[in-house]
């Protein structure tokens, strides 16, 4: 048999932030998805002389590196990205509409956009930066990112657990955590017995005891016993 070692260099993936606090009344879901790119799209590669607009320009100076080479100026590699930003409408249920019956959901977007970047660390910087933006706009109140999902199935970013589209797969199998005999013993580890502990309190010293033995003043040693 023969092994073959690969190393695991994963692109980056798009997924910059969950934004949530736009308000859009009578919008469906896709036209509030095209207006939250604008929102987003203009907040960030406006060149409007802004500090936001300022801090995009300065870090796609230096963290580029993922973008086409014939792109060569600023303006062009902001355009090339204003056009990758993809949103997506999640329409969540609240905790406390859950068997109520009522299946009205409140909604946040995914914000994806074309990595421009490869260093790991730069990537970061670069999502933690959008997070911290609020997106104002004039008609629609305010979005921001407030939680970044983790969902508890596929441990993904962009959705929670119940919206994993992977139990939905053909053959998919639950697993059911809890009665796993290879978890139990860490999930529920057996509490030590009285005698259990008094006899495992900690290392004993094997070597014959002198705490109750009279000191030798003379030589500083304990006394022989009699």
């Amino acid at each position: 048999m023969t092994v073959i070692f690969i190393p695991f260099s994963p692109p980056p993936y798009p997924f910059i932030t969950t934004l949530k606090g736009f308000i859009f009344l009578d919008e469906p879901d896709k036209q509030s998805e095209i207006e939250v790119a604008a929102f987003v799209a203009d907040t960030l590669f406006s060149n409007n002389g802004s500090d936001t607009s300022n801090a995009v320009r300065r870090f796609l100076a230096n963290n580029r590196d993922n973008i086409p080479s014939v792109l060569s100026s600023i303006d062009d590699v902001s355009r090339y990205l204003r056009k990758s930003i993809t949103i997506r409408r999640l329409n969540l249920v609240k905790k406390e509409d859950i068997g109520t019956g009522d299946s009205k959901g409140h909604p946040a977007w995914n914000v994806y956009m074309f990595p421009p970047t490869t260093n790991l660390a730069a990537l970061r910087e670069w999502r933690n930066f959008i997070r911290g933006i609020t997106f104002v706009t004039d008609a629609n109140s305010a979005g921001r990112t407030m939680k970044i999902f983790s969902c508890s199935i596929c441990r993904s970013e962009d959705h929670p657990g119940g919206m994993c589209p992977f139990p939905a797969t053909p053959g998919w199998t639950a697993q059911n955590k809890t009665n796993s005999p290879a978890l139990e013993g860490i999930l529920n580890p057996p509490h030590p017995r009285k005698d259990d502990r008094a006899r495992n309190t900690g290392p004993r010293n094997t070597t014959t005891s002198t705490r109750d033995r009279p000191l030798n003043t003379r030589g500083g040693r304990p006394a022989p016993r009699a």
